[in-house]
């Protein structure tokens, strides 16, 4: 489950495509995590995904899945498009244990 997953376990899904639930087999690329903000007692980090412009996905919970991982549930939000891709946005920010 990707919520249960750590900043360095993210580093190695980039790349990863995942599919969406409800959208017909419609992909979005993990192509970015950003750095790592620690705290002593928080972290904060996002991570980036893009989709064809023949779809939008509008600021919401989405079902995501991939061979490699289960499947998990995050909240994306939409940040930027270009030409080519619509960006989203899923943003963790956690307590860390003392």
């Amino acid at each position: 489950m990707l919520t249960s997953l750590n900043y360095e376990d993210f580093g190695k899904l980039v790349g990863t495509k995942f599919d969406i639930d409800g959208f017909d087999g419609k992909q979005i690329e993990f192509f970015e995590l950003s750095e790592r903000k620690q705290m002593p007692m928080q972290e904060v980090f996002s991570l980036f995904f893009r989709g064809s412009r023949d779809f939008f996905l509008e600021q919401k919970l989405y079902e995501l899945s991939a061979p490699e991982i289960e499947t998990s549930i995050l909240f994306l939000v939409p940040v930027a498009q270009d030409d080519e891709y619509f960006t989203y946005q899923a943003v963790f920010n956690r307590l860390l244990k003392p």
